[in-house]
């Protein structure tokens, strides 16, 4: 963190437009070893936006992010698998990351706003869930 903290102030006081991604350096991570829960502290520590850099093996672990507040994601791309590369296993391939993107945006759309106010959709049933002369 201290390493982080020095890297946020130089980055702030030279005015940098940044954003801070967290990641597991390993090839492949396993699911495991996500901590996904970083993207939590780190949201709560830097006024920045916060991402995720996935090198799992699926596409759970990037759209999960999205739902713990990562607003940008990083997934290694390929066309092929078969290809030669050390990234190859854990890059997305385009229906793969065509299916992540859908995904997200579907997460996206049902955390909603977070206000806690009756929704369009309840206001027609209220009358019969809610019985009380309240």
């Amino acid at each position: 963190k201290k390493e982080l903290d020095a890297a946020v102030r130089i980055l702030k006081k030279g005015g940098a437009d940044f954003a801070i991604l967290h990641c597991v350096s390993a090839y492949p991570t396993e699911k495991k070893d996500t901590n996904l829960n970083a993207i939590r502290t780190l949201l709560g520590a830097y006024k920045v936006p916060i991402g995720f850099s996935d090198h799992t093996l699926d596409i759970d672990a990037s759209v999960y992010a999205i739902a713990l507040g990562a607003r940008i994601i990083e997934k290694h791309f390929t066309l092929d698998r078969k290809m030669d590369g050390p990234d190859q296993a854990l890059s997305a391939n385009p229906q793969e990351f065509a299916r992540m993107v859908g995904k997200i945006r579907e997460v996206e759309t049902m955390l909603g706003s977070g206000a806690i106010v009756m929704s369009k959709v309840e206001k027609g049933s209220r009358v019969f869930r809610r019985p009380s002369k309240v």
